[in-house]
């Protein structure tokens, strides 16, 4: 999402959980077996290569032959094929998307566990009246890019030594086409024209884009307020031992809807917004395209996303800081980068043939000059008083994450033997990066979630998304 620190967003939602597992509308349908899916997930691989996702598809399309049926939808920008794969099984549709960000593998694993789930499992397939799609990854090529640090215990280190996310505006989402007023985007990437022909193809009534979040606790982005299944989504993350979340996204304009649950940013509406307010440039509002969400409102789609946390802590933590204080702390991390990104970025990102690297160096540079000039804006009229032990944790660790992507973009661009970069260069940034790890781990020491818990959560909540959005 674009880089918009919101108050509202870090501030997060108030309020107290409820964990009651009262049913849905659609109260004949059966629970949704929880200890079976968290079985299944335990079973599945840790963070897998595209060669692996696609033989464990090209296997279950075997076993069912009559069942699964698979077409191309698009082909990426070097020309893989991104495919969908369709599990019939209903009136109704619904359509599960991984890999929107290249970062995030957890969601492949999620597609993997439902289309098996869901094929092996007649008696639940059926309750649920659905037909299933599938695209996973929808950025084959991103995906790609990350394979480096998909370890069995992946660490902050390796992750950013092999992190590549692209440029927003070349991102699968928030590239569909878009006018509002006087603002117009138009540059739909080849991965999002798939992504648009799985949409149209399908007609879903529930999209499930499935993402993933560097650290803190899970948290949910709604399409609408369903006040009974955000309870839900909350006792199931407890019940799985992943803590709710209530700061969600920190550079992400979430409106909140309950404790760990948010509402998805609407983009036409947040331009047309700020062009009402006298705004000159809506594209310093948003400036992207539409989103996936909004694409789907044509069809009637309830969309829902479940992003959780790649690495927790065990460490009892302590330390209180109010938002004034870690939005000066972030501040003082992304001005002490900045002089490297403005002294290299320019001369390696501008070269052609341009590079997706390139391309996402060069966003970075732009987006911390806006952020910082933000940031100094909230932080005077941030509050004083201490946030929680957890949130305090949450947002530093996170934001030093995020401010670590910059960096490691750029360093990662330069290690290409094309730009022949000086050594002394790449050991700045070496530099910059580890003591950015060092301080993270002051904080807390980073572990792994186990992948079974974070995949098995997501899967659920796709499943019993599905019984919340019956007629």
């Amino acid at each position: 999402m674009p880089s918009t620190l919101s108050r509202r967003t870090v501030l997060g939602a108030a309020g107290a959980m409820g964990l009651s597992c009262a049913p849905s509308s659609a109260s004949s349908t059966p629970e949704i077996d929880v200890s079976r899916i968290l079985l299944r997930a335990a079973r599945i691989p840790d963070f897998v290569g595209l060669k692996t996702v696609h033989v464990r598809t090209e296997r279950l399309l075997a076993r069912f032959p009559g069942l699964l049926s698979r077409e191309v939808v698009g082909r990426s920008r070097n020309g893989r094929p991104i495919e969908m794969v369709t599990l019939a099984g209903g009136g109704r549709s619904a359509l599960i998307v991984a890999g929107i960000h290249a970062n995030e593998p957890t969601g492949c694993l999620v597609a993997d566990l439902l289309m098996h789930e869901l094929a092996e499992n007649d008696g639940l397939r059926r309750s649920l009246d659905m037909t299933w799609r599938f695209v996973s990854p929808v950025d084959p090529d991103g995906f790609l890019l990350n394979e480096g640090w998909f370890a069995r215990a992946p660490t902050p280190s390796a992750y950013l030594r092999h992190f590549f996310r692209p440029a927003l505006s070349r991102q699968p989402d928030y590239s569909f086409a878009l006018k509002a007023g006087t603002y117009e985007f138009s540059a739909s990437t080849p991965e999002n024209l798939a992504f648009q022909t799985a949409l149209d193809l399908g007609r879903p009534s529930l999209l499930c884009p499935l993402h993933s979040c560097d650290f803190g606790g899970a948290f949910f982005i709604l399409s609408r307020a369903m006040p009974a299944f955000e309870a839900k989504l909350r006792a199931r993350s407890e019940e799985l031992r992943i803590p709710v979340s209530a700061i969600g996204e920190p550079l992400a304009e979430l409106a909140p809807l309950s404790r760990g649950v948010f509402e998805a940013p609407r983009p036409e509406k947040l331009i047309r917004e700020a062009l009402e307010h006298g705004v000159t440039d809506p594209g310093s509002v948003w400036p992207v395209g539409g989103s996936s969400m909004e694409y789907a409102d044509r069809f009637g789609a309830t969309s829902v996303t479940v992003e959780t946390p790649v690495w927790e802590t065990r460490r009892t933590l302590s330390v209180r800081w109010s938002l004034r204080r870690i939005l000066g702390e972030y501040l003082g991390q992304l001005g002490r980068t900045l002089p490297l990104l403005e002294q290299w970025t320019p001369a390696v990102a501008d070269r052609e043939p341009p590079s997706e690297l390139g391309w996402a160096a060069a966003e970075y540079l732009a987006s911390q000059r806006r952020q910082m000039a933000k940031l100094r804006q909230l932080r005077e009229a941030a509050p004083t008083e201490p946030m929680s032990a957890e949130d305090t944790a949450s947002l530093r660790i996170q934001l030093a994450l995020f401010g670590l992507r910059a960096p490691a973009t750029l360093l990662r661009l330069l290690s290409e033997p094309s730009h022949r970069a000086r050594s002394t260069i790449l050991d700045e940034l070496r530099s910059t990066i580890g003591e950015g790890l060092a301080a993270i781990r002051a904080i807390a020491p980073l572990e792994a979630t186990p992948r079974s818990r974070t995949v098995a959560l997501q899967a659920v909540a796709c499943l019993e998304a599905a019984q919340f959005t019956r007629g």
